[in-house]
C-alpha cells in the first residue's frame, strides 16, 4: 500500500498550501488523507496554534464540516486542501447514490435501498468492535474483505452500494497505522454518519445510531415519508 499523502500548510513558499498571513507559522500544520472525506490535521507547534470547532488542537480528525482556524483568524478551506490531493478525482457528492423507483411505481417506495442499511450498520458495528478491543486479526479480515473497493458493490449484490462505500472507508481507516484507536473511531463515525441516512435522495436525513430493526419497525421516514419497509 502506498504511503498516505501529506499536505503541508504554512507561510513558507515550499509548503503544499501557502498561506502568507502574519499569524500563520512558516510550517504551521499538515493534513494527512484517511479517506476522501476525512483527514488527520496536525499542528506543527505553530506560534498561534490551530483550532477545530473552537477547540485548540495538536492532532485531530477533521471532515468537510469541520471549522478550522489557523493562527488567530485564518480559516482553512477544506475544498482547497482536497484539490491539492495528488491524483484526486473531482470530489464525490456528500450523498450516496440511491436507486430511484421505477417509472409507474410509488416515488416514495425506497424499500430496496433501505434494506442495504442493515449491512451498513453491521459493518460499522464490527469495525468499531475490532478497533475498541484492538483485534488485529479481525481488522485484517475487514481490510481484506473490502480491499477491492470497486468490486464491493458487485459482491454484495444490487443493494450493496452504501455498504460498499462504507467498506471502502473502513479499508482505508484500518490501514492508517499513523492513527491511534480513538482517531480511527472518530474517522469511522464520520463515514458512518455520511452513509447511514434515509435512502431518499431528496431527504438524506441522518439516522444516527438507531438500530436498523427499530428503523424498519417505523416503516417510513418521519421527515420525507419515504417507505422503508412493509
Amino acid at each position: 500500500m502506498s504511503a498516505p499523502q501529506i499536505i503541508s500548510i504554512g507561510r513558507a513558499s515550499d509548503n503544499s498550501l501557502v498561506i502568507d498571513k502574519p499569524s500563520v507559522s512558516k510550517y504551521h500544520a499538515v493534513v494527512t488523507f484517511i479517506t476522501d472525506h476525512v483527514v488527520l490535521l496536525e499542528d506543527k507547534n505553530s506560534t498561534f496554534g490551530t483550532t477545530v470547532d473552537g477547540r485548540r488542537i495538536q492532532k485531530t480528525v477533521i471532515g468537510p464540516e469541520s471549522a478550522v482556524i489557523l493562527g488567530q483568524v485564518e480559516p482553512l478551506d477544506y475544498r482547497q486542501v482536497l484539490g491539492l490531493r495528488t491524483g484526486a478525482a473531482a470530489p464525490r457528492p456528500a450523498s450516496i447514490p440511491r436507486s430511484a423507483p421505477a417509472p409507474g411505481r410509488d416515488p416514495l417506495d425506497f424499500r430496496r435501498p433501505f434494506a442495504e442499511l442493515e449491512k451498513v450498520q453491521e459493518l460499522y458495528l464490527a469495525t468499531r468492535e475490532s478497533i475498541q478491543i484492538n483485534n488485529p486479526r479481525q481488522q485484517a479480515r475487514l481490510r481484506a474483505a473490502f480491499g477491492l473497493v470497486p468490486l464491493v458493490g458487485l459482491f454484495l449484490g444490487p443493494i450493496g452500494i452504501a455498504a460498499g462505500v462504507l467498506g471502502s472507508a473502513v479499508s482505508q481507516i484500518l490501514a492508517a497505522e499513523f492513527l491511534n484507536p480513538s482517531q480511527k473511531l472518530i474517522a469511522l463515525e464520520k463515514e458512518y454518519k455520511r452513509t447511514y441516512v434515509c435512502p431518499n435522495p431528496a431527504c438524506q436525513k441522518s439516522l444516527g445510531n438507531v438500530p436498523f430493526l427499530d428503523l424498519a419497525a417505523r416503516k417510513q421516514c418521519p421527515s420525507c415519508k419515504a417507505r422503508w419497509s412493509d
